[in-house]
């Protein structure tokens, strides 16, 4: 702890490389086809940053939400906001504050692997937190 960027990090806390609060692509947060709605298994990955978020009561985050190019810009842009709203809203109902988190879709702007494949697809498609203030 002493040795890290980032020395007050709760013992047991998900933290990066520099130790301090994960901020980045939470893999494995999905939806439903074409649909805003959580998965199931997303909830409990969720669950998690929830319990993170409560020991840093000061850090706001935006939550970016990423889809493919398979639809309109529109619609994905639209898709993308959707569910970030989504996962924010999940995270409200586990007793994290709405005024730490600002939703924000991003649609297919930005992908980080070839929407020409299934696995790019698959990639492109996404949940980041961004941490905004500490």
């Amino acid at each position: 702890d002493e040795d890290d960027a980032c020395p007050k990090t709760p013992r047991g806390s998900q933290v990066d490389a520099v130790g301090c609060f994960f901020a980045g692509a939470l893999n494995g947060v999905k939806f439903e086809i074409d649909s805003a709605k959580l998965l199931p298994e997303s909830k409990i990955l969720l669950d998690g940053v929830a319990q993170e978020l409560q020991k840093y009561p000061r850090i706001v985050v935006e939550i970016q939400a990423h889809t493919d190019s398979t639809a309109s810009e529109a619609y994905n842009l639209d898709l993308s906001y959707r569910r970030a709203r989504s996962v924010r809203d999940y995270l409200v109902s586990q007793g994290v504050e709405m005024r730490r988190m600002v939703p924000r879709g991003y649609g297919e702007s930005e992908p980080i692997a070839d929407n020409r494949t299934k696995q790019g697809r698959k990639l492109n498609r996404r949940v980041e937190f961004k941490i905004l203030a500490k």
